[in-house]
């Protein structure tokens, strides 16, 4: 997963609250369908991305010099996906799978050291 996004945020005192808002790409690797039932199975020799928008907020907090800790939310809406089974499939072939709600929402904590470059 790979995202983009600008923070824009409000300090006070050693506080950062802020919101941010971009893009972000998953990256989808031969993936492999299940028939539930039946117990059969079918790869897909394929290799691409799904791309979505990007919101998130968070809050980073300055508790000694050069330190911040933070905590984050971030949601990634991605598109939803379809496929086709290729007609020479012995596993449903020309039916149309689709997948839908592929979002990714994560929570990150981190410590963050400031260097001073001066």
């Amino acid at each position: 997963m790979t995202t983009l996004a600008a923070r824009f945020g409000v300090a006070a005192d050693n506080w950062l609250f802020y919101a941010k808002g971009g893009g972000g790409w998953v990256g989808v690797n031969n993936p492999t369908i299940n028939h539930v039932n039946t117990g059969g199975s079918i790869s897909v020799s394929n290799s691409n991305s799904n791309s979505g928008w990007l919101a998130g907020a968070g809050i980073e907090w300055g508790f000694a010099p050069n330190w911040t800790a933070r905590l984050e939310y971030d949601f990634l809406g991605l598109s939803n996906k379809s496929f086709t089974v290729p007609s020479n499939s012995l596993f449903a072939p020309n039916d149309v799978i689709s997948i839908n709600n592929r979002d990714v929402q994560t929570l990150t904590v981190g410590v963050n050291y400031l260097f001073n470059w001066h």
